[in-house]
């Protein structure tokens, strides 16, 4: 049964308009505005190719895929807002499941309603909904990116010891299964660097300090970070006379990069919010425009101790954005710090 998008009357005149920014491959392929509800989904006979939005009586929809691609259904997904800068969505299509961050998936005709940003991935599309900045009186917004692996004994661990034993568990694959064979020469120079990078800052693993010296100097090299901080909670990792103080509870152990003498408001409320949830966290600020990507050091008896930050300004912010690979590169290293 087809659905069609209309302006709900319990819908505020107030309701806030949205930026939805669409990634294909990693890179910002199309942008728009939404004023209002509109549905998402594959191109119809008679409309134009994607990306492109049409307005017609029935409302707003916005064409993301090829009218022959199986992946896509023609009415996918519908976006509506609602009052108080609430935003809802809903999985309009009859058997795709639509991948949620902040929060899973959402199944065939399951809503789910929000008030900050949020990430939505429809087959190979990403695409980020977010209040636009003249409507919100908020400048920044932050999306979840899971929580980070707890250090101590884990699967990795009995992984290690079933290999010292020469006993590989079934569930281990070559690296070619894992990537897929579409893994090209480029892909594998930028994994070995990865990797070079990685051994080397945890040949300082025991030293703190130096550690953490060492992991500001490299995440700028993994990640594209144009500024990067180690952050101290309350002296639970280091305690260093005259290190440098950014709030009550925060210490900079470690920076590296552009403009890192300070930290204003929005990017202390995101490390704040972070330690709070115990998450990973991607802030967008809009008074830069700039992305953050922070994620908690958590000891072994999941206590706060610390925190990675690392930072794009405007001039990157075209690259490809970052995702849960990096939020868990930032949880491997916040891993080599020792309590």
């Amino acid at each position: 049964m087809t659905s069609s998008v209309s302006h709900n009357a319990s819908v505020s005149h107030n309701a806030p308009r949205a930026i939805v920014r669409f990634y294909e491959r990693g890179e910002v392929c199309w942008q728009t505005v939404l004023n209002g509800p509109a549905i998402l989904g594959r191109q119809r006979r008679s409309e134009p190719s994607p990306f492109a939005q049409v307005d017609d009586a029935n409302g707003t929809r916005i064409i993301m895929a090829n009218r022959r691609n199986p992946f896509v259904s023609r009415e996918h997904l519908r976006i509506e807002p609602f009052p108080d800068h609430q935003w809802q969505i809903t999985n309009v299509s009859d058997q795709c499941i639509v991948g949620v961050d902040p929060g899973g998936e959402l199944t065939p005709r399951k809503k789910r309603r929000f008030d900050t940003a949020i990430r939505i991935q429809i087959h190979q599309v990403d695409l980020i909904i977010e209040p636009h900045a003249d409507d919100d009186a908020r400048n920044s917004h932050w999306i979840s990116l899971g929580t980070p692996l707890k250090p101590g004994l884990d699967d990795d661990d009995s992984l290690l010891t079933q290999a010292s034993n020469g006993q590989l568990p079934s569930h281990t694959h070559s690296l070619l299964e894992t990537l897929g064979s579409s893994f090209n020469s480029d892909q594998q120079n930028a994994l070995m660097q990865w990797l070079r990078v990685t051994a080397n800052l945890f040949q300082h693993v025991g030293d703190n300090h130096r550690f953490l010296s060492a992991a500001v100097q490299s995440i700028p090299r993994m990640i594209g970070a144009s500024a990067v901080w180690a952050l101290d909670y309350q002296g639970r990792i280091v305690s260093l006379e005259g290190a440098r103080s950014v709030s009550d509870d925060w210490t900079t152990i470690a920076r590296h990069g552009e403009d890192t003498d300070t930290l204003n408001q929005d990017e202390l409320r995101g490390i704040s919010m972070a330690a709070q949830t115990k998450q990973s966290v991607l802030l967008r600020s809009d008074r830069d425009n700039s992305l953050m990507l922070i994620t908690p050091v958590v000891d072994a008896s999941d206590s706060v101790c610390g925190a990675l930050a690392a930072k794009r300004s405007d001039s990157a912010i075209a690259m490809a954005p970052w995702h849960e690979i990096e939020a868990n590169l930032l949880a491997l290293i916040a891993g080599g710090i020792r309590f």
